[in-house]
């Protein structure tokens, strides 16, 4: 369920379930998600679209740089779609609070990484 066809139907699309494709998405789902064509009239959709093709790019630099997506995914985004799933305001969220969100957990992530590439202990769990 990456929400492909949901036109119009975004604002009732609650934000953290656009998280399922960057939480559960293969490589090649995440990478066809960026090189996805944007139509000229922006609509709700096209804002939460154009926020998961930048967060996929973001996802993919991320796994590319510090380990397996899959890893990546398990450690960081399954558990940031569970937290927002379980927060009701997340509802009512705007696509940019959900990219401040994903990024967030992105940047926490990498700086861990950073640390225990130079610090010799382990990645986080």
């Amino acid at each position: 369920m990456w929400l492909s066809g949901s036109i119009g139907r975004a604002a009732s699309v609650p934000a953290w379930a656009w998280m399922n494709l960057l939480a559960h998405g293969s490589e090649h789902d995440l990478r066809s998600e960026r090189a996805v064509a944007r139509p000229r009239q922006v609509t709700s959709d096209d804002e939460w679209r154009a926020a998961r093709s930048y967060l996929a790019v973001e996802v993919l630099n991320l796994a590319a740089e510090f380990g397996p997506l899959a890893d990546l995914q398990r450690r960081v985004l399954v558990p940031l779609e569970q937290r927002l799933a379980s927060r009701p305001e997340v509802a009512r969220w705007r696509p940019c609070q959900w990219v401040w969100s994903v990024e967030a957990a992105l940047d926490k992530h990498r700086q861990a990484c950073r640390r225990t590439m130079t610090g010799g202990t382990r990645p986080p769990r």
